[in-house]
């Protein structure tokens, strides 16, 4: 009897002896936010770049696939800056400056490189001839030889008599289609005395495409595309010239296409009252001479009937000259991306929209009175926009005030340290590990939670219910060579999640090449890695970076936004970092009072396996999977457009998916269900799993391979459903 009550004793105190993975809280101070970034940006600033480089009355900038930077200047040079001398100097490329008439609006005013400028070395310049007065304008394609071209590999593509020295436009680039558009202001004088915008029988007053790639028609150094609008008739009959694009413009010094959307933006210099943004269609009307921006010029008579209004216009209080911009894509000011971004000349004055195809959000100020002549907008490959001031200098934007949100995890070092995965119990940031994983291609994760000061969480049935500004963060390691995992891993993104009133939003941030930073994505992105797989064969994984959008389509307020901080896959072993100690998660939160009333211990609450344990029956591992990879959209009151519910609670029976058909498609399979009994290959649920098609396969978003371990399983599960 004694025997007994001493092991009992000893049994006791082993238990009561057991450590916790973390002994006590501390106060996060580390990682405190405070608000979810602006829609949009607010007041900017500019910022010099290239600030040991000279340039004389820089017009036009544009970079190669190298990242190289050309800048147009406009007596007749082009000059690049590289990455060899960190853009320290500007070096001459070409220099045609005696061919160049440079006085008033005309110059050596943009260049554009071919789209296999890589492989060719082959570019094309608008430029003001100096053999005529008042000017001609020519485009030329030039061949470039290493670090320069020679003036004598000119090539004149097209010439156009200007009748006067001003609006002669001045901007080529290659569309989406690899045509090169042309942009012709009306020939100049006040007024457009010769009705050059509404007159298609001349080239004046427009937006041309042609193609300098192919074949050149007979008696041409071009060829005219056959699907060009006015190709077989326009306006004035076979009288109407078939380069032109669009019509009925004054003087469209700078334009650009949306990169991800490739609308055509056009800033086109009004009269004496409005500057006009449009967006241009092929055929359309802008309106000059009828039309100044979205008022009439010629009052008596004022037909505005087939005319294509402006999209945004401004008056003289605001400036006088308009340039156009382009479509933000960068990554510095989150809130600017997607914004087209434009200014004026005369005032400094920076404005951004937003243009949807339908309708107009903004404009918005962005910079007021800048002080800078703003002779054209740029982009580089990155998608970052910058300012081009004929004074002789190029700026970039910067944010002029915080929003408290990072753009980069550097921004709070301790964000920066939980990204690099280091243990940070010390400052209140707490490791976590959920039990079921969600699948994404096989990639090593971190997570942590930083919950504001000492603030606590309420658990309950449907996830947890977390303070506000809570931040949880998970890191994604690309293990490059499946055959050795621990030391092969590529560290890639970290998302965020961030609690704002009762919703939670998600933030991709991306990691440099070097490891060292990450940044803000505004946007999704799928980004191609290379890899080895475990059986030595290359592959290659694309891995979505996730917009904002794509975020809550699985961090559903069904599933409570938050997906694995709940209860069922909490209460499980997990290795403390900080400690090494391994315990249940569930005791050491208990333990150090994360929630609002104690917990009961972890074998009094639900809990479900690894899908990986094979202790476990096979049932339930299957479940596990679809608990953690598939129950966000499909339970009650959530985003699929099914009855399924595959929550861990949920009994077997009541999935609503057992020998049921689908309610979604069939996939083409002949008498399909969406669980059948015993037949995986008639089973949907099991085919979608198998699936990388983006249309048919589960999880929708999120992998582009296929989860071998849960295929066995899910197959393992069928085939021995009674």
């Amino acid at each position: 009897m004694k025997l007994y009550f001493f092991l009992w004793l000893v049994i006791i105190g082993v238990a009561y002896a057991q450590p916790y993975g973390i002994e006590s809280r501390t106060a996060n101070e580390a990682i405190l936010i405070n608000d979810i970034p602006q829609k949009n940006p607010g007041a900017l600033q500019l910022k010099q770049v290239f600030n040991s480089a000279t340039f004389t009355q820089p017009v036009f900038m544009t970079e190669d696939h190298n990242g190289r930077i050309y800048v147009v200047e406009k007596k007749g040079r082009i000059v690049y800056l590289s990455k060899e001398d960190n853009f320290a100097k500007a070096k001459v490329f070409l220099d045609i400056t005696s061919k160049v008439r440079s006085r008033g609006e005309q110059g050596l005013l943009s260049m554009a490189l071919d789209p296999n400028y890589q492989n060719n070395g082959k570019f094309y310049v608008y430029y003001s001839w100096i053999k005529h007065n008042p000017g001609t304008s020519r485009v030329s394609r030039f061949t470039a030889q290493q670090n320069s071209a020679s003036p004598a590999s000119e090539e004149v593509i097209i010439e156009i008599p200007q009748p006067y020295s001003n609006h002669n436009g001045g901007m080529i680039a290659f569309g989406p289609d690899n045509l090169l558009y042309i942009g012709l202001g009306d020939g100049g004088s006040g007024g457009d005395p010769l009705n050059s915008g509404q007159d298609t029988t001349s080239l004046l007053g427009n937006i041309l495409r042609i193609d300098v790639r192919s074949t050149p028609d007979k008696g041409r150094k071009y060829r005219i595309p056959r699907h060009n609008p006015f190709y077989a008739k326009g306006p004035a009959g076979n009288l109407t010239k078939k380069e032109i694009y669009a019509y009925g413009l004054r003087n469209p010094w700078r334009f650009s296409f949306d990169r991800e959307m490739n609308y055509l933006f056009v800033g086109d210099v009004g009269q004496g009252s409005v500057e006009e943004i449009d967006v241009i269609v092929p055929g359309g009307n802008y309106g000059w001479r009828i039309m100044e921006g979205d008022r009439c010029f010629k009052k008596p008579n004022c037909n505005t009937k087939g005319l294509i209004k402006p999209i945004a216009s401004y008056g003289r209080s605001q400036g006088y000259s308009v340039t156009g911009g382009y479509v933000y894509y960068g990554n510095s000011i989150p809130s600017l991306y997607g914004m087209y971004v434009y200014g004026d000349y005369g005032s400094g004055n920076i404005w951004g929209l937003r243009y949807d195809g339908n309708k107009v959000d903004g404009p918005f100020e962005l910079v007021r009175n800048s002080w800078v002549s703003i002779a054209s907008f740029a982009q580089t490959n990155n998608g970052e926009v910058y300012v081009v001031d004929l004074s002789g200098q190029i700026y970039t934007f910067a944010a002029q005030r915080g929003n408290g949100f990072p753009n980069k995890l550097s921004d709070i070092p301790a964000l920066l340290q939980a990204g690099k995965g280091v243990d940070q119990t010390h400052l209140g940031i707490l490791p976590y590990k959920p039990v079921s994983q969600l699948w994404t291609d096989g990639m090593h994760k971190q997570r942590f939670m930083a919950i504001p000061h000492l603030e606590q969480v309420q658990p309950n049935d449907n996830g947890w219910n977390f303070p506000q500004k809570t931040v949880l963060i998970k890191n994604f390691e690309l293990v490059t060579d499946e055959q050795d995992p621990e030391n092969s891993r590529k560290r890639i993104e970290t998302r965020l999640m961030y609690k704002k009133g009762e919703q939670w939003y998600g933030f991709s941030y991306e990691w440099n090449e070097e490891g060292t930073d990450a940044q803000l994505l505004t946007g999704g992105k799928t980004k191609e890695f290379d890899i080895v797989d475990a059986n030595g064969v290359p592959q290659k994984i694309q891995h979505l970076f996730p917009s904002r959008s794509q975020c809550v389509q699985c961090h559903t307020k069904a599933s409570g936004g938050v997906l694995g901080l709940r209860t069922t896959q909490i209460n499980s072993s997990f290795r403390y970092p900080g400690s090494e100690v391994v315990d249940n998660q569930m005791r050491t939160l208990n333990h150090i009072q994360l929630f609002t009333q104690n917990t009961p211990p972890p074998t009094k609450l639900p809990q479900m396996p690894d899908p990986k344990d094979t202790s476990a029956s096979i049932e339930k591992r299957a479940r596990a999977y679809l608990a953690a990879n598939c129950a966000m959209c499909h339970q009650p009151n959530s985003s699929a457009p099914t009855a399924l519910d595959f929550r861990w609670k949920t009994k077997t029976k009541d999935m609503k998916a057992i020998d049921l058909p689908p309610q979604n498609g069939d996939l083409g399979i002949p008498d399909a269900r969406i669980i059948f009994r015993g037949q995986p290959q008639k089973s949907i649920l099991f085919q979608r799993i198998a699936s990388r098609h983006h249309e048919t396969q589960m999880p929708p978003i999120g992998t582009s391979r296929v989860d071998e371990d849960a295929l066995e399983i899910m197959r393992l599960w069928i085939e021995n459903m009674k």
